[in-house]
């Protein structure tokens, strides 16, 4: 039940600021409910690094698409794939990916 209401409430609280921030949607609903429906099966620690992952592939997607000449980035891009390729990314490495993390963190001295 954590990992729904640290999913969910997390993209809750971007969804907010992105109304205060920006003055539109900047979050949709489907994208919070499905945030909080990953927390509920993977837990509030894993939820947490994919979310981070699928905002990195967002940031990635949206920069080559800002880069191509003549199109507008004021567009609506939908966070649910890239959620999921988080998601994926977490399955298949993400014990490596921690590790790694914690020993770019905390080396280990030896």
């Amino acid at each position: 039940m954590l990992g729904g209401a640290i999913g969910g409430g997390a993209l809750y609280v971007f969804s907010v600021l992105g109304k205060v921030l920006f003055h539109k949607e900047s979050m949709g609903m489907g994208d919070i409910k499905m945030a909080a429906t990953l927390g509920l099966f993977l837990g509030w620690k894993i939820v947490l690094l994919a979310l981070f992952l699928g905002f990195c592939y967002a940031l990635v997607a949206v920069l080559i698409f800002a880069a191509r000449p003549g199109k507008d980035i004021q567009k609506y891009v939908p966070m649910a794939p890239f959620f999921s390729l988080g998601v994926f990314t977490f399955l298949c490495w993400g014990p490596n990916i921690i590790n790694w993390y914690w020993n770019l963190v905390l080396p280990v001295k030896g």
